[in-house]
């Protein structure tokens, strides 16, 4: 998939099944090489909780606020490729407003300010949002992270991509077009109040994406943060044998890392649908060079994923070079169980908005200022 690629359209899909069972036929059909793999050896990664994803200032007990479906505003912005900082600005804006909200007297002031300069009221602020997005080919990194899981140096003018390090948890993450990522502006005091129940429902957002696409075997990996495919049955994880082929171990396909204020979450979860693998090599992914990425793509064409270590590469047909499927159908039928999994989960309804978020009548008043963060570990 072209990197410099301005805009990538995805019109929109069918029914999942038959689509999908279409797709899987189509993508197998591409021809498979059988090129010797070159094995590498890992150097093995730490195993990492997944609170290690998780950056917040608001510690607190679990507890359940509404079970009855809601609706939230929902911004599609995934038929072009977003710039990964206009989208990060998207939610900083959102999140402020919706922490302003929290005051009512803050929200009459905004509602008059606003009046008073003719701009148009800031209804949206004190809703929960979800935000759709393809980016560009960008690398992140969460508060925690170091450099050390950059394979290349980001201050050198040849570097392949850019880098932003955010205030999400986690460690080196890679976004690019193929690639579905979604950015919810919850206040989890209308939901509940436990980030490890966030990162777990986020979690199973992707797994039953995954299963209604086809995938096998979805779930989670023990200590390890995502959403992965060929997972072993439960207790049988710690015996998978060494001499499995690498197209059958678990692959992560779902990475997600995230930030609350106040109870009030962004950034979110990274869904991998038909992305270039080749670019993962550039990192080594979530800190695990043991395992490796995969996407709905590879995954139905019964091909093996990307393993990236600091060492090198392997996986992808045998030469470290992922295989690159580009379709548009796919990415239309992904995005359908995507949200169609977002919905049941979370149990709302996503009211579909027209353009980006109106962050001009939410800028208003100053930005509430994040006076503290940890760690949950």
């Amino acid at each position: 998939m072209a990197k410099d690629a301005a805009a990538k359209k995805v019109p929109g899909g069918g029914g999942v099944e038959s689509t999908v069972k279409k797709i899987a036929k189509k993508i197998a059909g591409k021809g498979r090489r059988d090129a010797a793999k070159k094995p590498v050896a890992a150097k093995a990664a730490a195993a990492i909780d997944a609170s290690n994803n998780i950056v917040s200032d608001d510690p607190a007990p679990n507890d359940a606020v509404n079970v009855d479906t809601k609706t939230i505003d929902f911004y599609d912005m995934s038929d072009t490729l977003t710039p990964y900082v206009e989208a990060w600005e998207w939610q900083k804006t959102l999140v402020d407003a919706r922490l302003r909200s929290l005051d009512p007297k803050n929200a009459e002031h905004e509602v008059a300010e606003a009046k008073r300069r003719g701009d148009p009221p800031p209804i949206f602020q004190d809703r929960d949002c979800l935000i759709l997005v393809q980016h560009p080919p960008v690398v992140t990194l969460g508060t925690g992270s170091t450099s050390d899981n950059l394979k290349f140096d980001p201050e050198d003018v040849n570097a392949p991509f850019a880098v932003h390090r955010t205030e999400r948890g986690g460690e080196a993450t890679y976004h690019g077009p193929g690639q579905l990522v979604i950015y919810p502006v919850f206040n989890l005091r209308e939901h509940q109040t436990d980030l490890h129940w966030y990162m777990r429902s986020l979690e199973e957002v992707a797994i039953k994406a995954m299963r209604e696409l086809g995938v096998e075997n979805p779930g989670r990996v023990e200590g390890l943060t995502g959403a992965w495919a060929n997972v072993p049955p439960s207790g049988a994880q710690e015996k998978e044998a060494a001499s499995t082929p690498l197209a059958e171990k678990p692959h992560k396909v779902a990475a997600i890392g995230v930030r609350a204020r106040r109870w009030v979450t962004y950034h979110g979860m990274a869904f991998n649908v038909c992305p270039d693998l080749n670019d993962f090599t550039s990192i080594v992914p979530c800190g695990i060079g043991d395992r490796p990425v995969g996407s709905i793509a590879q995954l139905l064409a019964k091909r093996e994923g990307i393993v990236s270590t600091e060492e090198g590469s392997y996986g992808g047909g045998g030469d470290g070079g992922g295989e690159v499927f580009e379709d548009a159908a796919l990415m239309a039928t992904s995005k359908s169980a995507l949200l169609k999994a977002f919905e049941s989960v979370f149990k709302v309804d996503l009211n579909k908005r027209g353009g980006p978020p109106p962050l001009r009548a939410l800028k208003a008043g100053d930005k509430i200022k994040c006076d503290s963060c940890r760690y949950l570990c």
